[in-house]
């Protein structure tokens, strides 16, 4: 059989065109899959968009209502910005603490939560400071201040806090939510021991008064019943409290978590005056960074180391009594025939020191410590250190670390 040129040409063509026709279905099938994969695309990128659309309108929303919860409860535009940032657990925290602690032990102001807890505080840091449960009582009428003491107040033995109430009045409004918190502080302070929690809790109580001497230096002074009133009373009490233990813990003298002495303080009474003083020292150090000394702390504090004074008078005249004082027929004092109870107080007494210079030599050498009795140039003198509130102080500043017997009071 021949071969016939023009249909094998015939073929070819055919056989051109149809791949031809084949690649161009093939090109148009992946156009449409292509429009319609971008089509698919758009849409979802639509859908998506709508969708974080609603989400941030949702978002917008709750943060809107939950900005307005705080903003009604009080919590000032910083405050809410930084809540709002930690979170909506931390929000419903913030507005249920608020909410639940309102007016207890004056706590009106929630801001000052944060103060105290300073910057970059996790939200259960901030509430950690919250008051305690219970209400001030309701001041009594006020005593005459000549007629009883700020500290005993023998005509209300019971109600000291309404007393003391009554006699000094209250500090600005704005001052209560700050002594509310740093009441709570002390009272954890004295529910513990354990030095690592009251290290921590010493820097909060720093934190809180700093923001008291930042408020009250704001504060409005138009009302005179709140002139120069910066600290609450039941705040002030357990200052007292918090103060006076940790002092006479300091002193090796054992408390209780209130600061109430629990041994035997038998010819240890010094110790203890001196101690009792330095706590009331430091409240009137406190009372020393404030814009203006509040009374309250200035007076019953100046009247309590006064009374330190007279316990510490008494302790030593028994100890030189003790010391000096022979029993009848003795020339001297014999430490084997003092009673037992006497003998504690036999070796406080150090003798007679003649001169200036003998009573520092005898602080050198150790020779007198912290409750020493001394006689010097036929007065009696106390050894309570260059820092005690009980040192003498000289006209041109120098400070004596011996108590006069008798005096200051």
């Amino acid at each position: 059989m021949g071969f016939n040129l023009g249909a094998f040409l015939g073929g070819a063509a055919r056989g051109g065109s149809q791949v031809l026709d084949e690649r161009r279905a093939e090109a148009e099938r992946a156009r449409v899959t292509k429009e319609e994969r971008q089509w698919q695309i758009a849409t979802e990128e639509r859908a998506a968009a709508r969708a974080r659309k609603a989400t941030r309108a949702s978002k917008k929303k709750d943060t809107e209502e939950m900005a307005g919860l705080l903003k009604s409860l009080g919590f000032n535009d910083a405050n809410i910005t930084t809540a709002l940032s930690q979170g909506k657990s931390a929000v419903a925290l913030y507005a249920e603490a608020a909410k639940n602690n309102f007016g207890k032990e004056g706590f009106d102001d929630p801001n000052a939560l944060f103060e105290v807890a300073g910057a970059n505080a996790t939200p259960q840091e901030v509430l950690s400071t919250l008051p305690k449960d219970g209400v001030s009582p309701k001041p009594a009428e006020a005593p005459s201040l000549t007629a009883t003491s700020e500290l005993s107040t023998p005509t209300v033995p019971n109600n000291r806090q309404a007393y003391l109430g009554a006699a000094f009045g209250s500090p600005p409004p704005k001052l209560n939510s700050l002594n509310a918190l740093h009441t709570n502080i002390l009272q954890d302070m004295m529910a513990t021991k354990n030095p690592n929690k009251l290290a921590a809790l010493q820097m909060k109580e720093q934190n809180v008064l700093n923001a008291i001497k930042k408020a009250a230096e704001a504060s409005d002074t138009s009302d005179p019943s709140s002139d120069e009133r910066t600290i609450t009373v039941p705040n002030y009490l357990d200052m007292v409290k918090v103060r006076n233990r940790q002092a006479l813990n300091k002193a090796k003298i054992q408390t209780d978590l209130d600061g109430v002495i629990t041994q035997s303080i038998d010819g240890l009474e010094g110790i203890v005056a001196i101690a009792q003083a330095e706590g009331a020292q430091e409240m009137l150090n406190i009372n020393a960074t404030l814009p203006n000394s509040d009374p309250l702390i200035t007076e019953p504090t100046k009247q309590y180391i006064s009374v330190q004074k007279e316990d510490l008078s008494q302790f030593a005249r028994k100890v030189t009594r003790v010391a000096t004082v022979p029993e009848e027929g003795s020339t001297e004092v014999n430490l084997a025939d003092l009673k037992t109870s006497d003998e504690k107080y036999f070796n406080s007494y150090k003798g007679n020191l003649s001169t200036s210079d003998d009573m520092l030599n005898a602080v050198r050498t150790g020779e007198v410590v912290k409750g020493s009795v001394v006689m010097h140039k036929g007065r009696l003198f106390v050894f309570v250190g260059t820092t005690s509130p009980l040192a003498t102080r000289g006209e041109d500043g120098t400070i004596n670390p011996y108590y006069e017997v008798g005096t200051g009071y």
